[in-house]
């Protein structure tokens, strides 16, 4: 729109309303899906930690050559988790032991594991560092190398 001052035409400048329209209606979609998320809980600000201790040991059972595995787990967070699977890579084989066990939420202790199945021939002997897989289902993959006592 032009508008006469003093016999010089000027132009009007200024933001088109659907330009307008368009800004707000983006904002308001944008703060809805935020009000929606938080309502709704899925987006958590939760603190969380999940710790296996470095100081595991491998124990013998009596008459046996089968081990003891003790783990010291810490599971502070909200969610619970699950150890699917233990190996421990050992001379001439591996134990495994696919029992599930569960880790509840706000966990904090240990877990022994003592069935095994054996792959191979495998051998453990005190003094020496064995390496620990252990697979969780929502921290996936865990390895630690321990101490056989």
């Amino acid at each position: 729109m032009r508008k006469q001052e003093h016999g010089i035409l000027k132009r009007r400048l200024g933001i088109s309303s659907i330009l307008i329209i368009f800004i707000l209606v983006t904002i308001t979609i944008f703060i809805t899906i935020i009000i929606v998320n938080w309502i709704f809980g899925l987006w958590s600000t939760t603190e969380e930690e999940f710790v296996i201790r470095s100081y595991i040991y491998i124990t013998h059972q009596e008459l046996t050559n089968k081990p003891k595995l003790i783990i010291y787990v810490i599971n502070s967070g909200a969610k619970s988790d699950k150890i699917l699977k233990v190996e421990i890579k050992a001379t001439n084989g591996m134990f495994i032991n696919d029992t599930v066990i569960d880790i509840p939420a706000d966990f904090k202790g240990t877990i022994e594991v003592d069935e095994w199945i054996e792959k191979g021939n495998p051998q453990i002997v005190q003094g020496n560092i064995y390496r620990v897989f252990i697979y969780t289902e929502r921290h996936g993959l865990i390895f630690i190398d321990v101490v056989a006592q």
